[in-house]
């Protein structure tokens, strides 16, 4: 992290924590209005009301795992903060510009080991 300034992590880890909170709290709703927590609901539906559900259901679950990742990522991040290794590419141990980490706080790797990892896929 020799190449951040501590101004410069402290945006970060403010930026960081940010997102976490405000990804808690998407989860949180999405989770709370998964259809498969309201005990209200019908056992039987009409037809086009259970495919309706189980969608809502796949959405739900879709989302929620997403925003579960994203966590998982900024928490990483901030261990890397903790750790000293946060901005480092974690390939190569190269810098990660300031730049990057701005637009992607929890960034593991610069812009060309991240396109040659898509490229792999």
């Amino acid at each position: 992290m020799n190449h951040l300034s501590d101004e410069q992590i402290a945006e970060l880890r403010k930026q960081l924590e940010h997102r976490l909170a405000s990804l808690a709290d998407y989860q949180m709703d999405i989770d709370e209005s998964d259809p498969a927590r309201d005990m209200n609901r019908g056992e039987y539906n009409e037809s086009g009301e259970d495919a309706i559900e189980n969608y809502e259901m796949l959405e739900a679950d879709s989302l929620s795992s997403a925003a579960g990742e994203m966590i998982a990522e900024i928490k990483a991040a901030l261990d890397r903060m903790g750790e000293g290794t946060y901005g480092l590419d974690e390939e190569t141990g190269e810098p990660i510009p300031f730049a990057r980490l701005q637009l992607l706080p929890e960034a593991r790797t610069n812009v060309e080991n991240a396109h040659d990892d898509e490229d792999d896929e």
